[in-house]
């Protein structure tokens, strides 16, 4: 089946897929729910490129018209990446960092405000950025806080030295800013969440209109297939499904995702990278005022925990790189009853085309993209350009040496990120999807997902158009490979 998602709606195309072997099946304190092994696929950013057309439907742009940057409002509640966050977005090639808001989170916004910007202007130098502070109170009537063990340090950036305040700014209300910068930006706004999705949510309910001039909204936070992590503070609790941001104000994430604005959300699920020793040694080396703090911190949770998570960071790259997560295209709901269950995300199985949430993510690539937006490699930051496949089209079918035969549905046309198509193995009553995720001249690399058996489908799959009109099919895992020759229907 091809389906066509137009007019504002997540522009997925539905196309072919392929399988041969199949796997069975930041807060302070947090320990890891689970390791991820970074997957193969390839990691040069020379392959790979943002889904940009899934991000605002047909004809939508994702950067700037005018100076090919994307712009970004930040709003987050100041857990230690966010850090990160903050150099990353500031670093970057390809980001226009219009607005901070110090949003209802680990720190408290009004002490914030004193020390969070000062790493903006006079350590970043982001001179041109517009600090909004965030409302304390929280929509949902039965709201939850950050420990307050936490919420100290943070509002004094984690008790790291900053230099003397040398820049003079002005302080804007946190929602009413991003109503201002959206509403007079030349090009869609993409808004970054984390912490309290207090703020945003107050944005769309008292200014709708904005929508329509918003790219996405990108979250971190919500948990699926993982447990919740209110566990890592302080307090015993019963509710193990619940993360923090989704937690704090739940009534504020709901609304938000029944909105209609689009919204990617980088869950628990694609945000478990580890840091290690190596990437701590690495970071060390780069000489940047911003990068430095990083570093620090880092070198610090490395001190207390040997390897440490990195959620928002890792979410942050979600904004300029969504090609680096592996997407499933669903409504989205949060429980907002009182109880163990309170903050939880809960997937509809709605065909909802207006949210998606990641379940995987190829580290690999994301720590790439990291490193060399920290060391100011501009050229390994941005990605690059890549027209979609339009030589592919149609059903394939055709017998494999694996003695088996295998039939792909693919789109008309499809842009590297995006999921393309469908796959039937009918011997083993096997159905998934394909991602297009590389290419390498007439090569063209997949990624099989949504597999029919449950199991994950992380196998890397290869199509080249032969000059015969054929489809050459192979691909390799197990210590096996397996190819055949497909003919177009």
């Amino acid at each position: 089946m091809i389906k066509f998602i137009l007019n504002g709606k997540w522009n997925l195309i539905l196309c072919g897929t392929l399988i041969f072997t199949l796997i069975a099946g930041c807060a302070p304190t947090a320990e890891p729910i689970l390791k991820t092994i970074p997957s193969k696929a390839a990691t040069s950013a020379t392959t790979q490129i943002p889904a940009e057309k899934s991000l605002q439907g047909e004809g939508g742009e994702l950067t700037n018209e005018k100076s090919g940057r994307i712009p970004v409002i930040y709003s987050h509640g100041g857990g230690p990446c966010d850090i990160g966050g903050m150099v990353f977005f500031a670093k970057h090639p390809q980001v226009d960092l219009i607005g901070l808001v110090l949003s209802r989170g680990e720190f408290y916004p009004r002490q914030a405000v004193k020390t969070w910007p000062v790493f903006l202007f006079d350590v970043l130098g982001s001179k041109d950025t517009a600090v909004g502070i965030g409302t304390e109170t929280p929509l949902d009537p039965n709201p939850h806080e950050f420990p307050e063990s936490w919420r100290g340090s943070s509002s004094n950036f984690w008790n790291h030295k900053l230099p003397p305040k040398s820049t003079d700014f002005e302080t804007n209300v946190g929602h009413e800013l991003i109503i201002d910068l959206v509403n007079h930006s030349p090009d869609k706004v993409t808004i970054v969440a984390m912490g309290s999705m207090t703020d945003v949510a107050l944005a769309l309910q008292q200014d709708p209109g904005i929508m329509d001039n918003i790219a996405q909204v990108v979250i971190m936070g919500g948990a699926f297939t993982v447990p919740g992590n209110l566990s890592d503070g302080p307090e015993p609790t019963n509710n193990t499904t619940a993360e923090w941001n989704m937690y704090i104000d739940a009534t504020a994430a709901k609304v938000i995702l029944d909105s209609g604005v689009l919204v990617s959300i980088v869950p628990l699920d694609a945000a478990q990278y580890m840091v290690n020793a190596g990437d701590v040694n690495q970071i060390k080396t780069i000489t940047d005022p911003g990068v430095e703090y990083v570093s620090r911190m880092w070198q610090e949770q490395q001190s207390w925990w040997g390897e440490f998570l990195i959620w928002d960071t890792i979410a942050a790259t979600a904004a300029t790189n969504p090609e680096n997560f592996y997407w499933t295209v669903d409504g989205v709901d949060v429980i907002t009853e009182p109880g163990d269950f309170q903050g939880r995300t809960v997937p509809l199985h709605n065909g909802d085309q207006h949210i998606r949430y990641a379940t995987g993510a190829d580290y690999a690539a994301i720590m790439d993209l990291l490193f060399a937006t920290f060391r100011g490699e501009e050229q390994a930051a941005q990605s690059p350009s890549a027209g979609p496949i339009i030589e592919l089209g149609g059903t394939w079918e055709g017998d494999t040496t694996g003695n088996f035969r295998i039939i792909f549905n693919l789109a008309a046309q499809c842009e590297l990120g995006e999921i393309c198509g469908t796959f039937e193995i009918p011997d083993f009553s096997l159905t998934g999807d394909v991602t297009f995720v590389a290419v390498d001249g007439n090569v063209y690399e997949f990624r099989a997902t949504n597999i029919s058996s449950g199991q994950p489908g992380n196998e890397y799959e290869y199509l080249q158009l032969l000059e015969d009109g054929t489809l050459k099919y192979h691909t390799e895992g197990g210590g096996t490979t397996n190819e055949g020759v497909l003919y177009r229907k």
